[in-house]
């Protein structure tokens, strides 16, 4: 997430606070709301890349679904409507490169914060061929410190059969909290990095095809 232009609600809210891992408040500081209308933006955070988004409630707010509008990492328009917790935290499952708008089906009765997620899918690198010889490497950073997927698919991405948001994507080995080396589980057609438990550092993923294709 890089830009957030609005957040709406439909109904009275107790209080309402956007921002970022780290800075709750970053976007817009904790506010009521009197009714339908916009947040207003008086943070001092907002500059991610493309990620996950929390919305977080201190109170049963299952009922009410808050629309995320915005756009993915190649700016395309994305859109996803994510059901409240109860007095928990929901994730989006895409990655939100930028918000336009979140809007609110019906009051919240709790304070709710709307952050971005300490998780977010690397873009997917699609295969021009099924391939079963896949060989990668992920390299984390001297300064790490996150956990990451090996995540890949079957389904095609180049000839349009899925996006990235439609794919049905597998983990090879769970989450790892350092560099690791290994292979496919038989054919992929795309693969990709998963990052969760974000506070710092990055990763490289390099990918070597079979050794035939040399």
């Amino acid at each position: 997430m890089s830009t957030v232009n609005r957040v709406a609600v439909d109904g009275t809210t107790n209080a309402f606070t956007v921002g970022v891992v780290g800075k709750l408040a970053g976007i817009a500081v904790s506010q009521s709301m009197g009714g339908a209308g916009d947040v207003v933006f008086s943070g001092e955070l907002c500059g991610l890349t493309a990620r996950h988004i929390t919305i977080e409630g201190s109170a049963d707010e299952s009922g009410v679904t808050l629309t995320i509008e915005g756009t993915d990492r190649r700016d395309n328009a994305l859109s996803e409507a994510v059901t409240g917790s109860n007095a928990g935290t929901a994730t989006s499952a895409k990655n939100f490169r930028t918000i336009t708008s979140i809007r609110a089906s019906a009051a919240v009765t709790g304070n709710v914060e709307i952050g971005s997620a300490d998780s977010m899918d690397g873009p997917p690198i699609p295969l021009e061929r099924f391939d079963s010889g896949i060989t990668f490497a992920i390299e984390h950073s001297s300064d790490a410190n996150l956990t990451h997927n090996w995540l890949s698919t079957l389904d095609r991405l180049i000839d349009g059969e899925r996006n990235e948001d439609t794919a049905r994507w597998f983990e090879t080995d769970g989450p790892q909290t350092a560099s690791e080396r290994g292979s496919s589980v038989g054919p992929v057609a795309a693969v990709r990095v998963e990052l969760t438990n974000f506070v710092a550092g990055s990763v490289d993923l390099i990918i070597l095809p079979p050794i035939s294709d040399y």
